[in-house]
C-alpha cells in the first residue's frame, strides 16, 4: 500500500515549493532582525521605523576654550575700570589709616591716568583734587595743599551728574584754602579766601573759628568773639573757645579794677 504524498513523513517538517518559503512565512530575516514580510524593493513610508540618531555635542575641550576667550576679552575690556576703582579703594583707605605719603601715591596716579588718557572727569576731580589738598596739608606741606586745593577750586563744577542723571551743585574749598593760607602766615590772603567762604555758606564753622583767630591776632577781640560764639557749642571747638573767651575778657577787662 502507498503513502499519500500529501502526508508529512513521521519526524519531517513539512515541505513547501523552494518558491513559496519565504512568502508563507510571516515573518522574515533581515540584518539579524525580524520584519514584517512585504515584497523586495517595496517601502511603506508610513510605517514607523525605530532609529536612533547620534546627537552632535560640542566637545568639552571646544567649550573650555570659549569660556576662556570671553572672560579673557571681558577683562581687557574693564581692565581700566577695574585699576581705577582699586586705585581709588586703595587711596581713601589710606587717608582712613592716616597713611598720607600712600594716599598722596594713589591720588597721584588717578589723576595721571585721567591725563594720559585724557578723561578730565578724572583728572581733573575736584574731589581727587581736594584729597590731595588734604593729604599734603596733614603732612605739612603747605605749598603743594595751596596749590592742589586752589586746583579743585577751579574744576569744583567738573562733578559727575547725580543718579537721576541732573547735575551736582558746586563744592566750595575756599575754607580749605584759607586755612593753608593761615598756616602758611598769610592772613591777608586767608582772610580773602575765608571771607569767600562765609558768602557760600555763613555757618561754615572752620571758616568762623580760622576767621576768629585771625581777628585774634589783630587784637580785634570783638569781632573775634562775634566768629567764636557760632562754633562755641561744638565740641570740636569748645575747649579752644573757651580759653580765647578767657583771653578776650582779660583784654577787654585789662583796665578795670
Amino acid at each position: 500500500m502507498s503513502l499519500n504524498n500529501d502526508v508529512p513523513a513521521k519526524g519531517k517538517a513539512p515541505q513547501t515549493p523552494s518558491g513559496d518559503r519565504e512568502s508563507s512565512s510571516p515573518f522574515r530575516r533581515k540584518t539579524g532582525t525580524l520584519a514584517p514580510n512585504r515584497p523586495l524593493g517595496d517601502s511603506d513610508s508610513s510605517a514607523p521605523v525605530n532609529t536612533v540618531e547620534k546627537e552632535d555635542l560640542i566637545p568639552a575641550w571646544l567649550l573650555i576654550g570659549i569660556f576662556a576667550v570671553v572672560m579673557a576679552l571681558t577683562l581687557f575690556l574693564l581692565k581700566d575700570n577695574w585699576v581705577t576703582d582699586m586705585t581709588r579703594f586703595r587711596s581713601l583707605k589710606a587717608q582712613k589709616q592716616g597713611d598720607w605719603p600712600a594716599a598722596v601715591r594713589h591720588l597721584e596716579s588717578l589723576v595721571k591716568s585721567g591725563e594720559e588718557a585724557g578723561i578730565t572727569e578724572v583728572s581733573l576731580s575736584p574731589t581727587y583734587l581736594s584729597e590731595l589738598g588734604y593729604s599734603h596739608f596733614h603732612m605739612k606741606k603747605y605749598d603743594k595743599a595751596l596749590e592742589y586745593f586752589q586746583k579743585a577750586q577751579a574744576n569744583r563744577a567738573n562733578l559727575p551728574p547725580d543718579e537721576q542723571g541732573n547735575p551736582r551743585p558746586p563744592v566750595d574749598f575756599n575754607t580749605m584754602i584759607g586755612m593753608v593760607q593761615y598756616n602758611m602766615g598769610d592772613l591777608a590772603g586767608a582772610k580773602t579766601s575765608l571771607q569767600a567762604a562765609l558768602k557760600f555758606n555763613k555757618l561754615d564753622m572752620r571758616a568762623n573759628f580760622t576767621m576768629g583767630e585771625i581777628a585774634m591776632k589783630e587784637d580785634k577781640y570783638t569781632e573775634a568773639a562775634s566768629y567764636f560764639k557760632v562754633v562755641a557749642g561744638t565740641p570740636a571747638f569748645e575747649k579752644q573757645v573757651k580759653a580765647y573767651y578767657a583771653e578776650i575778657e582779660k583784654e577787654l577787662f585789662a583796665g578795670i579794677t
